[in-house]
């Protein structure tokens, strides 16, 4: 019987176990995901159902109010005992409802008990309030009326605010019943700027917040709460009623038999036939309905006559001074006045009037009673005039400083109304021919003309215009340049300054001054052009100009008058400035410092932006000034060609090369390039080496020493011997020498024989150890320097190695390539 399974049969168990855990682990974690979504919608809708139920138990405090945002404490809510404590953890964050969330917003969709809910870990939420507070006014304010009624609909909020309102900014009133109120408005209201109502609404349990949360207002308009006033006129021929009112408009009406009417017939015609008394009875009606009535007793019989007269200056019955008007009684009259009114006076005191004011016509009224105390009326017009017409004359073409370039129309800008005869000329003398326009066609320094006005009454006014025209234009300028005299201030006149020569170029500034002249109103001011081309030009004024740009300019002028005619512009004059030095020169060729045994050219480069590169100098004096003209001394103008003599010697600072550097010698050379105007650049610098002359041995011939020490026991020297040689040669610093034994392979034994290049060769540089004298570098060092440039080197040569008597031959080859061979030594111990 088995006891167990084996290792095998574990493994491959394990393997299936494996295999189906792939398979299911996907369903099960997704099926544990949608249980956890389900259970956290179920506890969120139990915490919404709770917030209801919440609300329901407050309605006084949460309102069903359309807009309103509630936020509810989960606190407050689990004290209630609506909620549980109890809560199924899925996020980690709480074991408690309150550690999972902390508030809960409600927002009212509708008022029919629409929700909109947000929940809250911190306290985030924020309540909001329906801010709407509802105004109505009846009658509306279109309409006027003795009073209006306003009501005020507030929002319906919570039980810690409170409502109230005001009129005109007044008493503040407390609305202590429900949410809405009506209040009654008897003040007189314009038809704008009325009355206005305010409401607003506090919170009154919160001590800190005294400020209205929620305020509104409205205007009530037209309210007349006045009566309207009679007002009657009395003629010999009628009676008649008016109905006046402060606020609105009022009607009358008028009968004599009181009968209430508002029928607008005011007019009642009255016949003075009789002395018998008649009562005449009015009614009046405002728009807002105020009325009142009145009534006045009228005597008819014969009225007193009276007639009024002007005592005055005349002309076409216009008063040109002063003006007394008096009255003559007639028909029984016993008093009198004279007024500005058809109204019946109270008082009968001004016996006469003076006009002093000018006047179109004005109506004065002379009023008469009898002892009986009928009353009459007459009345005069009276016209004064006694001030003089003004007039102002226009010139129609619109001239520039007062010039005209073209006809041009005269006419009059405007006249007093009262004119009526007028006229233009250009005579001093008043003139009245009817003209309202003239044509002025010629060229003049000044015309006058004149127009002259006259009232009806005969007083006369003038006026004046001066009309200046010129239609010719400037002759076209002449223009004159100058060089400034000092670059560094601006000349303003050409006092003193030197002519410039046009189209040429120069290494400072240039001053161009036109000239022009005019016949009628003279040169007013110069246009003139400046650029680097003939286009794209823009116009100054000026009366010079100053030419201070580098390069190529082109300046023209052209003249204009006062009158603004311009001439054509001149000839362009060509004005060609260079203030800058050129580039230093680059030096291609050769490289500084080299050696050469040939003749030596240099290959420069160098830029001017303006007058373009005349030439480059040269000197070998590192003390040359590298500013100045052409002929500044020591430096030498270089164009290349045969050179007969060193022109370091030269005494003619114009002396040019006319072949490339050709004499032996090994010097510093600086060089510059100058431009068209004479300004040079900064100088650079290169090293001048010609070796044409191999080395030269002095004597041609070895020096031979035999340095001899103790006594050996082979009879041998105690030292090897050494060569002394003395050699001439420019360029030797930087060479090398060869050697050879004669008689071996490839070493001739004839003196006119080459050593060959390669055998043995040993160079002096760097280390320089065959020299007598060696620099800090590791060349050689002269022993002496001619006049010539030529230098005079000391070698020595040790043999160290023990050998038979034998002849060796000596090359030199110098840093330019030439070389030299010695003839045949004997060297041996």
């Amino acid at each position: 019987m088995k006891k167990g399974f084996t290792l095998a049969e574990v493994l491959a168990v394990v393997a299936i176990l494996g295999l189906l855990l792939l398979l299911i682990a996907p369903n099960i974690l997704n099926r544990i995901n949608s249980k956890n979504e389900v259970v956290e919608d179920v506890q969120k809708k139990m915490i919404y159902n709770a917030t209801d139920m919440y609300m329901e138990q407050n309605s006084d405090i949460y309102p069903a109010t359309e807009g309103n945002v509630y936020c509810m404490s989960i606190s407050d809510m689990v004290s209630a005992g609506i909620l549980s404590q109890e809560y199924v953890d899925l996020n980690g964050k709480g074991t408690t409802i309150e550690q999972m969330w902390k508030s809960v917003e409600v927002t009212i969709t509708s008022d029919k008990g629409g929700k909109s809910y947000k929940l809250y870990s911190e306290n985030e939420c924020r309540e909001s309030l329906n801010d709407k507070i509802e105004f109505a006014i009846s009658p509306s304010n279109k309409k006027w009326s003795t009073s209006k009624t306003v009501t005020i609909k507030f929002p319906t909020l919570g039980p810690q605010y409170s409502y109230y309102y005001m009129v005109n900014g007044g008493e503040e009133n407390l609305v202590q019943n429900g949410k809405t109120t009506t209040i009654t408005i008897s003040d007189n209201a314009k038809e704008t700027n009325g009355i206005e109502v305010t409401a607003y609404v506090k919170n009154t349990v919160d001590s800190d917040q005294d400020e209205a949360v929620i305020n509104g207002q409205t205007e009530v308009l037209r309210i007349d709460t006045d009566k309207p006033e009679c007002s009657w006129e009395i003629t010999d021929t009628e009676v008649s009623l008016t109905a006046e009112d402060k606020s609105s408009t009022a009607t009358a009406g008028l009968n004599k038999t009181n009968k209430l009417s508002y029928s607008n017939d005011s007019k009642v015609t009255l016949l003075r036939d009789n002395t018998k008394t008649e009562t005449y009875y009015g009614f009046v009606k405002d728009a807002a309905g105020n009325k009142d009535t009145c009534q006045k007793e009228v005597k008819k019989g014969t009225l007193p006559t009276c007639s009024l007269a002007v005592s005055c200056t005349k002309s076409n019955g216009w008063c040109k001074d002063d003006a007394t008007i008096s009255l003559t009684k007639g028909n029984g009259a016993t008093d009198y006045t004279i007024t500005k009114t058809s109204t019946v006076p109270s008082t009968y005191t001004n016996k006469s009037i003076t006009v002093t004011n000018d006047t179109t016509g004005t109506v004065y009224y002379g009023h008469v009673k009898d002892s009986e105390g009928n009353e009459g009326m007459c009345n005069i017009t009276v016209k004064k005039d006694a001030t003089s017409p003004t007039c102002t004359l226009l010139n129609t073409f619109t001239a520039k400083n007062g010039w005209c370039k073209s006809n041009s129309t005269i006419s009059f800008k405007n006249k007093s109304s009262d004119v009526n005869s007028y006229g233009i000329t250009t005579s001093t003398t008043a003139t009245y021919n009817s003209k309202t326009s003239v044509t002025h066609s010629k060229d003049t320094t000044g015309t006058k003309y004149y127009g002259f006005v006259k009232d009806a009454a005969g007083n006369t006014g003038s006026c004046n215009l001066t009309v200046k025209k010129d239609t010719v234009s400037p002759s076209v300028p002449t223009v004159n340049l100058y060089k400034w005299k000092n670059n560094d201030t601006k000349p303003t006149s050409s006092s003193g300054l030197s002519t410039y020569t046009n189209n040429t170029w120069y290494n400072g500034k240039v001053f161009s001054i036109p000239s022009s002249s005019d016949a009628t109103s003279g040169v007013s001011y110069y246009l003139y052009t400046t650029t680097g081309k003939t286009s794209n030009e823009t116009d100054y004024k000026s009366a010079y100009r100053n030419i201070e740009a580098q390069g190529t300019s082109y300046v023209k002028f052209k003249a204009c008058d006062a009158a603004e005619n311009c001439s054509n512009y001149s000839a362009n004059k060509v004005i060609k400035l260079d203030r800058s030095a050129p580039s230093v020169p680059t030096i291609k060729n050769p490289s500084s410092g080299k050696w050469t045994k040939n003749n030596f050219k240099l290959t420069l480069t160098s830029s001017d932006s303006y007058s373009g590169i005349k030439n480059y100098q040269y000197t070998y004096s590192a003390s040359a000034t590298a500013t100045g003209s052409n002929n500044a001394t020591q430096w030498v103008a270089y164009i290349g060609g045969s050179e007969t003599n060193d022109p370091k010697y030269s005494s003619n600072n114009n002396q040019l090369i006319t072949s490339p550097f050709s004499l032996e010698r090994n010097q510093l050379v600086y060089i510059r390039a100058c431009d068209n105007v004479g300004i040079c650049s900064a100088k650079t610098s290169t090293w001048i080496r010609i070796d044409k002359t191999p080395p030269k041995f002095i004597k041609d011939a070895y020096q031979y020493y035999s340095n001899w020490g103790p006594s050996r026991t082979d009879g041998k020297p105690a030292t090897p011997y050494t060569i002394i040689a003395d050699i001439e040669d420019v360029s030797l610093a930087a060479t090398y020498y060869q050697y050879c034994k004669a008689g071996t392979t490839n070493c001739p034994n004839s003196a006119s024989q080459n050593v060959p290049e390669i055998t043995n060769q040993k160079e002096w540089k760097p280390d320089g150890s065959a020299f007598e004298g060696v620099s800090a570098a590791g060349y050689p060092s002269p022993l002496s320097t001619n006049s010539n440039g030529i230098n005079t080197y000391r070698i020595r040569l040790g043999f160290t190695t023990d050998h038979a008597t034998a002849r060796y031959r000596l090359r030199l080859v110098d840093s330019a390539g030439n070389t030299t061979t010695t003839g045949i030594g004997r060297v041996g111990w």
